[in-house]
């Protein structure tokens, strides 16, 4: 009986989700463009006041009014030295409030111009937010951080991929450090507001192939730690 109610549950399940993303879309059509609606990975209910128990709850999702539509930034320097309220723009009518995420992650394929949004970031993090950056290319993350004196983390020469990795290992050990003195500073003062900290690293698939299973597994460890607890001392992640 219990398997039965098992599978049963779990085809409700899915069918739900089938819908609540057809009403997703109708809906996002039909207020389009006056409003927006941002999906969401699972249902979001909302209770209802009525009385009624066929009406007591509906779907809700997060909106807000208007259409994004794409930045035009004639002067990428002059636009980056004016941070508002730590606000990142990355449309118009939507921005990324930095006080308010941990990590970010940036995805896409080769020549989508992830390298270039990288860049955007910078320009504007390097003033509300202390950087340590990796760029395993050596590429263009490298040269902007040589341009505006910004300390980059990169391959160097007769050192071998692992080498390399391990070093990152040692940055973010640092930044899982931090996190944890921060915590006892907000220990004892739970107000106590830290400036921004931000670790960027480029390529992060393409630096876990081909190195020591260890080394891998410690990487990516890192990372899950930070991105779970540098959230209420300011500690971020921006992976691409």
């Amino acid at each position: 009986m219990a398997s039965y109610f098992y599978h049963d549950f779990h085809q409700v399940i899915l069918l739900m989700m089938i819908y609540i993303k057809k009403i997703y879309l109708i809906a996002n059509a039909a207020l389009y463009p006056l409003y927006t609606l941002l999906k969401q990975n699972s249902a979001y209910f909302v209770a209802l006041k009525t009385n009624d128990t066929h009406t007591q709850r509906g779907l809700f999702f997060p909106w807000k009014k208007g259409v994004s539509e794409r930045l035009a930034i004639p002067d990428l320097d002059i636009f980056s030295r004016k941070p508002n309220n730590n606000e990142i723009p990355i449309m118009k009518n939507f921005v990324i409030n930095y006080d308010k995420v941990t990590s970010i992650a940036i995805v896409g394929n080769s020549g989508a111009g992830k390298s270039y949004t990288l860049t955007y970031f910078l320009s504007l993090l390097k003033y509300i937010s202390d950087l340590i950056i990796v760029d395993p290319k050596q590429d263009e993350p490298s040269r902007y951080c040589r341009q505006y004196g910004i300390a980059v983390i990169h391959p160097k020469k007769n050192r071998s991929k692992s080498d390399f990795v391990s070093e990152i290992n040692e940055t973010l050990s640092t930044g899982l450090d931090i996190i944890h003195q921060k915590q006892e500073i907000l220990y004892d003062n739970p107000e106590h507001q830290f400036d921004h900290l931000t670790i960027v690293i480029d390529e992060v698939l393409a630096l876990s192939e081909g190195i020591n299973k260890s080394i891998k597994d410690s990487f990516f460890s890192l990372i899950s730690q930070i991105a779970l607890l540098g959230r209420a001392t300011r500690v971020h992640l921006l992976l691409f």
